[in-house]
C-alpha cells in the first residue's frame, strides 16, 4: 500500500542502503510491523542504551536443558516482550517447536493481528538454541582426520 504510513515508517530490517540515492531503504505499514517483530526478538535487553529494557532475552536460554518447561518459558517471554514493545499488534498465539532434523533449532511462530487494520498475519523465526550442537554431534561421532594442505 502506498499510503500506509499510519502504521509507521522506519528502516527496513536488516538495514539496507540505496547506492544510487545514498539513503537508507525505508518500509512502512505491515512490512514495518513485521520487521519490528524481528528487531524485538533479536535485541538483547541492555543493547540499546536509551532503552535498556527493550528486547527479548532469548539468549539466556542458550545451552539450557531442552524440555517442555524451557519451551513454555521461551513462549511466555516472547509473548510478554511483544505485548510490551509492539503496541500496534494483538498477539493471538506464540508457538515454539523444536526441529527434529536440526538439533538445537527452534521454529518460533507468532500469530498476530494488526490492530489498526484488523489484518491477521503470522511470522516464523528460526532460533538456534545451541548453535554448535550439530557441529559437536558430527565431530564427536567421527574421529578427527588431518586436513589436506596443512
Amino acid at each position: 500500500m502506498e499510503n500506509d504510513y499510519f502504521l509507521g515508517r522506519g528502516w527496513s530490517f536488516p538495514p539496507q542502503f540505496d547506492p544510487i540515492a545514498g539513503e537508507a531503504i525505508m518500509n512502512s505499514g505491515e512490512a514495518n510491523v513485521s520487521d519490528d517483530l524481528q528487531v524485538i526478538l533479536t535485541t538483547m535487553p541492555g543493547e540499546r542504551p536509551m532503552l535498556p529494557q527493550f528486547g527479548c532475552d532469548l539468549h539466556r536460554f542458550a545451552f539450557g536443558d531442552f524440555d517442555h518447561r524451557l519451551l513454555t518459558q521461551i513462549q511466555n517471554l516472547i509473548h510478554e516482550s511483544l505485548l510490551l514493545y509492539e503496541p500496534r499488534i494483538s498477539v493471538n498465539s506464540v508457538s515454539v517447536v523444536p526441529q527434529d532434523n536440526e538439533p538445537g533449532m527452534l521454529n518460533i511462530q507468532v500469530d498476530y493481528t494488526v490492530r489498526q487494520t484488523n489484518s491477521r498475519y503470522n511470522k516464523v523465526f528460526s532460533y538456534y538454541l545451541n548453535e554448535a550442537s550439530a557441529l559437536l554431534e558430527s565431530t564427536s561421532q567421527s574421529p578427527s582426520s588431518p586436513q589436506s594442505g596443512t
